[in-house]
């Protein structure tokens, strides 16, 4: 009986001991990394919570919670991401300090360990777009890097297309690994992970097949594509190393993995303001029929058609696929107005605060495309304020070649189309959802042929 005592009191204090050894354990760890934090950060807005961070303020919508915060903390402050500081940029004149004017400072990628997993390796009936624009904006892609488009109903075309969505989607569904990067290794958790492996694989095999194709009806003297020019420009850098056949097909496969999904989103946007605003799409329409008439849109008449062209980058002012662009990081220590930055911080330039700043866009929420037009009604072709493929160095590579596949698809569609909410639907809402980038709701709207 004594001994029995004794035990359970021993058991008892064990457990005591073990309970105050996990508090203090936990406790030091926190202090290591308050210690370890630089002294003159940019300060965190309030809602910091222990391990999660600002994961639980910054809620499903962080560019809108981020630009909030810039009222109350300006336009420079810190957020925690899991157990790492993220320094935050807000406003024309830091973004483009970081990303133009000091470009060379802000220049290094974070470490990001899905994106480096991945690169490692109608007849006016109700419909939803955005199946029939992926399959659209696939194939002009196709088209761009291997000169030829593919029927609808090819099984290779079809499987190649659904593995560029289960891609893209997982990497949207396993953005905590990049906050929490040991969950990799959680069985159940890096799901995402396996299926980006899979279907990755499929993509990596499809683009050897075509670059194989292309190498063996090489015509040097009039390369027909990307992967054409590719192919012509290894051959006469045989003996460099900085450009090989492994980067041609690394290239082409991000062509794939932005484009379809970038696009798509943006395409889905255009259509349902264009749903949501009847008069600009009249006027879109308009402008159409007065320049291109019954021809076929051409990038020729894009300097002819300002009002379409300045619809385009409403639609991107209002909802830009990259609110907050992606990530940056520090090359040296540096300093940005008061703070000092370290080297290797992690920057987020918060894009949205540019895009709806009444500094540079008044009445911001309105949606008004004569805001890109100047006073004889042409584009302003470089508007403060304004980056939707973010900026500097690290500018989205294939900026040009968006502009122009948006300007064809859109002026296509609306030459030809007009768009609608089906009878007694309730509006749409033009709130978006972030995850690799910025998505409308689903919705259904009517096509009638015009």
């Amino acid at each position: 009986m004594a001994a029995g005592v004794l035990f359970s009191e021993i058991f008892q204090l064990s457990c005591l001991n073990l309970q105050t050894f996990l508090v203090f354990f936990v406790a030091f760890l926190l202090a290591c990394l308050y210690l370890r934090r630089p002294r003159n950060l940019p300060p965190y807005p309030a809602g910091c919570w222990p391990v999660l961070g600002h994961l639980i303020a910054l809620g499903r919508a962080p560019h809108l919670k981020l630009t909030a915060w810039r009222r109350q903390y300006g336009d420079v402050f810190t957020v925690r991401m899991g157990m790492e500081d993220v320094v935050v940029l807000n406003g024309y004149t830091a973004v483009k300090d970081a990303l133009v004017d000091r470009s060379e400072l802000f220049a290094s990628r974070p470490q990001n360990y899905l994106f480096d997993f991945v690169t490692s390796f109608g007849k006016g009936q109700p419909f939803d777009p955005e199946g029939d624009l992926q399959v659209t904006i696939a194939n002009v892609i196709c088209s761009t890097a291997f000169g030829s488009r593919f029927d609808y109903g090819d099984e290779r075309f079809k499987k190649l297309g659904e593995a560029v969505l289960i891609i893209v989607d997982r990497l949207g569904a396993g953005q905590i690994i990049n906050v929490f990067p040991f969950l990799r290794f959680v069985p159940g958790v890096n799901k995402s992970l396996r299926d980006v492996s899979k279907y990755n694989a499929k993509i990596h095999a499809f683009l050897w097949d075509e670059i194989s194709r292309h190498r063996h009806n090489l015509d040097r003297e009039n390369p027909r594509d990307f992967l054409d020019f590719c192919l012509v420009e290894l051959e006469k850098r045989e003996k460099v190393e900085d450009f090989t056949e492994e980067q041609a097909m690394c290239l082409t496969y991000e062509f794939f993995i932005a484009g379809v999904d970038t696009l798509t989103n943006t395409m889905q946007w255009c259509l349902l303001y264009m749903v949501l605003y009847p008069d600009v799409q009249k006027k879109v329409q308009s402008e159409l029929d007065a320049v291109v008439g019954g021809a076929q849109p051409a990038l020729s008449h894009r300097a002819q058609l300002p009002y379409t062209e300045a619809t385009l980058m409403e639609v991107q002012r209002m909802r830009p696929v990259g609110p907050l662009g992606l990530p940056h990081a520090t090359t040296q220590d540096v300093t940005v107005g008061v703070f000092d930055l370290p080297a290797g911080v992690k920057i987020l330039t918060n894009l949205h605060s540019l895009h709806m700043d009444p500094a540079y866009w008044p009445d911001p929420d309105r949606f008004d495309p004569e805001r890109f037009l100047d006073t004889e009604g042409k584009v302003i072709s470089k508007p403060k304020s304004f980056m939707p493929f973010s900026g500097g160095r690290r500018v989205c590579l294939g900026e040009q070649l968006a502009k122009m596949e948006l300007f064809l698809l859109f002026s296509s569609l609306l030459q030809n189309f007009t768009f609608k909410s089906p009878e007694g639907a309730p509006v749409l809402s033009a709130e978006g959802i972030l995850r690799i980038t910025l998505a409308p709701p689903s919705y259904k709207i009517c096509a009638i042929p015009r």
